[in-house]
């Protein structure tokens, strides 16, 4: 198991005077020496060259919360973590001073504090060490603030130990001195460094301000050993039969303030609070299926082409969700029946060439994201998301070939391709002419390991085989009806993409990009289901699954029957998105919000 507990570090002797001045070298004089401070006064920036002094101990202590959205991020919000408080620190945190300073000419300029705090989250996935801070000036008003630091990237199975690392700078700092004993200084500004960054498991960037860092010590003087006194040779040597005298009563000692417990209580993992990134809901406020819900019409033939013989669909319907306060009528024999709640496939594993960089941000503020992705299958919380503009409608591909999807955002006939799911993506915009109003479908229709668009205006899907690119159609294929809701996957799993529609619960899908009549038809959920397609399960063939509310429905074949796994994931106001977000072969989902406030709640 993985010792989080950092050792306490070597005791290290300071320079005080350069503590307390701009100059990072001044040598050694006591540290709150008035004539130090005055030396400073007089010439800022200069370095003063004094006596060395006698050793001083220090107390006191650093006061840094570190970030404080970071902490209710961790404390209520979908972290669902704690803290553990280590060696010494207290509260949200307080490091006490290295009592075993030693004020010397030794290492000027570096103030050393003890204690650390180990976080954890998201059930293991976020698991953070800081400790031991040590503060090295290095100009009038500037220092490096150290830190040894233990963390898990994202999708990472082990802890790495950084060691002690530049963690932050820190700038505007102001010293205030009483001429003697007590030193405060506080840095109100604290910017993460680059190797800051990553030792945090890159939740934040390189250039993120954190919490204010301020520190108050005070000297006392370290005790000088009692000298032996040495006989006068013309002493009389004690009579022996002088009373001894009697032991000096060892006083009683005074009761000492209990010390602070390193063993804070950690804040509830459970407890509830609007949460900044994505919770999913349960939908308990969406309403029962009705047992009297319509019967489907006789199984429609796709135009142009109508089949003479079509077969009549099994009506089935997924498992409904297992947050349900209470279970759905039973339904008549024309509804399809409910499945029992499925078993829910494991967790992709994360892919080795994704592993060393966040799919996406980490949303610590209540605004910071609308877009929410699940990374694995089934999902029940959001760790991850991003911020995208307001407006337009979300596509997901791999529009590079890289086996990961990334998010696009189609206005009209023109898309925004991004190359991340990261907020400081990079974009590439391209315009599909003639496409503005019709349904987007996403799928790699030429086999080429890329994903490309196809609009359905009336019964005609228009598809363009690469999609970051503007231009007109490569090709035009007419398959079913207007009214009917565009599907696209590869259903055989040849590598290609074809076409289908879904005409209230059936669904009619082609093996071939052309149209004529359906090659395969099932009846799958129910009329005013919404379908998507996915490969759910990582075999290479596209499925259909079917929303209902905030509540998936997933069937790993195309036929009807009970689901293969159902989730809940955000709210049924929520619009959904499917792609590979890890490029593990498995597709699963995020969610658009159009309020980011309060995040996947």
């Amino acid at each position: 198991m993985h010792n989080n507990r950092v050792p306490r570090r070597t005791r290290r002797s300071l320079a005080t005077a350069t503590v307390l001045t701009a100059a990072a070298a001044l040598a050694a004089a006591p540290l709150f020496s008035a004539s130090a401070f005055a030396a400073h006064e007089s010439a800022p920036g200069s370095i003063s060259r004094l006596e060395p002094a006698k050793p001083a101990q220090l107390t006191g202590s650093a006061e840094w919360g570190l970030r404080q959205s970071f902490r209710s991020y961790i404390k209520t919000g979908p972290a669902h973590g704690s803290w553990e408080l280590l060696d010494g620190a207290t509260g949200e945190f307080n490091f006490p001073v290295d009592d075993g300073q030693s004020i010397t000419a030794e290492t000027p300029g570096t103030i050393t504090f003890k204690g650390g705090v180990h976080f954890t989250g998201h059930d293991g996935q976020l698991d953070i060490t800081i400790a031991n801070p040590v503060v090295k000036f290095t100009g009038p008003d500037t220092a490096d603030l150290l830190l040894n630091v233990k963390s898990k990237a994202m999708g990472a199975a082990d802890v790495t130990d950084y060691g002690q690392i530049e963690f932050a700078k820190l700038s505007n700092i102001t010293i205030q001195h009483d001429g003697e004993k007590k030193l405060t200084v506080k840095a109100p500004k604290v910017v993460l460094t680059a190797k800051g960054a990553q030792g945090f498991a890159n939740f934040y960037k390189e250039g993120t301000e954190l919490d204010p860092f301020n520190f108050e010590i005070n000297e006392t003087a370290a005790p000088s050993p009692t000298p032996t006194p040495t006989p006068s040779p013309t002493d009389p040597a004690p009579s022996p039969t002088d009373p001894s005298p009697s032991p000096t009563p060892t006083p009683d000692p005074s009761p000492s303030d209990p010390a602070p417990s390193p063993t804070d209580p950690a804040p509830s993992p459970t407890d509830p609070s609007p949460s900044p990134t994505p919770t999913p809901d349960p939908s308990p406020s969406d309403p029962a299926p009705s047992p009297t819900d319509p019967s489907p019409s006789p199984t429609p033939t796709p135009d142009p082409s109508p089949s003479p013989t079509k077969p009549t669909p099994s009506p089935t319907d997924p498992a409904p969700s297992p947050t349900n306060p209470s279970p759905s009528p039973t339904p008549s024999p024309t509804d399809p029946a409910p499945s029992p709640t499925p078993t829910p496939d494991p967790s992709p594993k994360p892919p080795a060439d994704n592993s060393q960089k966040p799919i996406a941000d980490l949303c610590l503020a209540d605004d910071a994201c609308n877009l929410y992705f699940a990374d694995q299958f089934p999902a029940s919380i959001a760790k991850l998301g991003m911020k995208i503009p307001a407006g337009g409608e979300v596509i997901a591909g791999d529009w590079d070939g890289d086996g990961v999807s990334t998010v696009a955002i189609r206005n009209g006939e023109n898309y925004t391709f991004y190359d991340s799911n990261r907020s400081d993506a990079k974009t590439t915009t391209a315009t599909f002419p003639g496409t503005g109003s019709g349904q987007v479908l996403v799928a790699d229709f030429n086999g080429d390991k890329k994903d490309d668009i196809a609009v359905k205006n009336g019964n005609v899907f228009s598809i363009k085989y690469n999609a970051t690119a503007s231009g007109a159609a490569d090709a035009a294929v007419p398959y079913g009806k207007a009214e009917d809701y565009g599907l696209a996957g590869d259903w055989d799993g040849d590598g290609k993409a074809t076409l289908g529609v879904r005409r209230g619960y059936t669904n009619l899908l082609r093996d071939t990009l052309t149209g004529g009549e359906a090659d395969r038809t099932f009846a799958y959920g129910r009329n005013d289901d919404v379908a998507y397609v996915g490969d759910w399960n990582g075999d290479g063939k596209d499925t259909v699954a079917v929303r209902r509310g905030a509540t998936l429905f997933v069937k790993n074949a195309l036929s009807g029957g009970d689901a293969d796994t159902s989730f809940t994931y955000g709210r049924a106001s929520d619009k959904l998105v499917v792609g590979d977000w890890t490029g593990t072969g498995k597709d699963t989902v995020a969610v658009v919000r159009e309020q980011a406030k309060g995040g996947l709640g």
